[in-house]
């Protein structure tokens, strides 16, 4: 064992007693999954927990990883934990409105005494699909719940905003990406919508974008 333990011998008892150390452990709370065009989730508390036996003094709280920016933190340093305490109130995250389709994840860091650390994944899944024209053609990347009964719909519009090309392609179970089949021409706007295959009601916002 390593530290500053304290070490008593006093009539034929050795006594050993752990310095002083706090330990936080964080956890990050849970989002469900929503469609493109939801309503922006409400932010959730951090569960921080001082499994130490001293205080724990957060110097601060932060967000990383490829998604930092798609999640905000209420809060990012300043409060103390007690031994034994957890804190479920002060420090919350939330996804931002307005994400791509997509699944989004985040580390938050909570740094404490002398330069510790705690860490955490949060993550939020948002339905739809989303459009790349780089290799000249319209590519479609599709997020959905497994076995979602949908269609993809591809269309384009000309200048003048008619309608020149549209194309339906069914979702198969476990695939993200299809091509439609649509070519990339200047001026041109594209959209993507997928739809219920039954009653072919939207399930969520279309992406759209002009070449």
């Amino acid at each position: 064992m390593t530290g500053n333990y304290n070490i008593t011998y006093k009539t034929g008892i050795l006594t050993v007693t752990a310095p002083a150390t706090p330990m936080l452990t964080v956890a990050a709370p849970t989002f469900d999954a929503v469609y493109a065009g939801y309503a922006q989730p409400a932010a959730k508390a951090l569960a921080i927990k001082n499994a130490g036996n001293s205080d724990a003094t957060i110097s601060g709280v932060a967000l990383s990883g490829t998604n930092a920016t798609s999640f905000t933190l209420n809060k990012t340093s300043g409060t103390i934990i007690t031994a034994g305490a957890t804190d479920s109130t002060t420090y919350t995250v939330q996804p931002k409105a307005g994400l791509a389709a997509g699944t989004y994840t985040a580390t938050i860091t909570v740094t404490y005494n002398n330069n510790a650390t705690a860490t955490a994944d949060v993550s939020f899944t948002v339905y739809g699909a989303t459009g790349d024209l780089s290799s000249g053609k319209l590519v479609a990347t599709v997020t959905l719940p497994t076995n979602a009964n949908a269609l993809l719909i591809a269309a384009s519009y000309n200048s003048a905003g008619k309608q020149v090309g549209i194309k339906v392609i069914e979702i198969v179970s476990g695939k993200t990406t299809y091509e439609t089949g649509l070519t990339k021409t200047s001026g041109y706007t594209y959209k993507l919508m997928l739809v219920n295959k039954t009653t072919f009601a939207p399930l969520c916002a279309a992406w759209e974008k002009k070449a």
